[in-house]
């Protein structure tokens, strides 16, 4: 009899022990994904913080220009840019003609 319960004591501890490594494979595999969750979290907080600089950037942004004066500023450059290529082309114009009649009334 004492072998018999001997004999059940190892098939028992052998029980336990494959147990007590499959539990601790579990807890190795928490571990991990604890740590992977601990990486996206802090991922998650480093967006938020850059949102946040965002956020700021187009408030402190708004409080000098608003997008209606960014459109209207925008229509007035185009404009001067238009106004210079018309001055510029008349003035040469003007300039060629000047030099035309100087160089006629020259010769007369």
């Amino acid at each position: 009899m004492p072998e018999d319960n001997n004999n059940g004591w190892v098939s028992w501890s052998k029980h336990v022990l494959k147990e007590l490594e499959r539990l601790n494979e579990g807890q190795t595999q928490i571990k991990n994904d604890i740590q992977s969750i601990k990486t996206s979290l802090t991922r998650v907080s480093i967006v938020e913080e850059q949102i946040k600089e965002i956020k700021n950037w187009k408030n402190s942004i708004g409080e000098v220009y608003s997008p209606t004066q960014l459109a209207e500023h925008k229509k007035e450059i185009e404009q001067l840019k238009s106004f210079k290529t018309k001055a510029v082309t008349v003035f040469a114009v003007v300039q060629f003609l000047v030099t035309i009649i100087l160089t006629y009334l020259g010769m007369g």
